[in-house]
């Protein structure tokens, strides 16, 4: 795990709990982050190994993403701030 991502897992940690559990996340700037990449939704699904149904369900907020999730995104879209977005406000 990267110290980005590793350093994102313990805010959350943080985050979820002053706010009862709840994790905002920012659907905007994760496709931004995506189209700078030039990568699909399908593309980014095979890297991370989560079904495109599963992903999009989790977009529409009727789902969290796990902690090992985040990482794999952060990774796959080599995200440099990653608390823009999953922990919009």
């Amino acid at each position: 795990m990267t110290n980005q991502a590793e350093r994102v897992i313990i805010n959350l940690r943080k985050r979820k709990k002053q706010k009862g559990g709840v994790v905002l996340f920012d659907e905007k700037r994760f496709r931004a982050a995506l189209a700078l990449r030039g990568m699909t939704m399908k593309e980014l699904c095979e890297k991370i190994g989560m079904s495109a149904p599963t992903l999009y369900r989790k977009l529409r907020r009727d789902g969290d993403f796990s902690r090992s999730e985040m990482n794999k995104i952060i990774i796959a879209l080599n995200i440099e701030d990653p608390e823009s977005i999953f922990f919009a406000n």
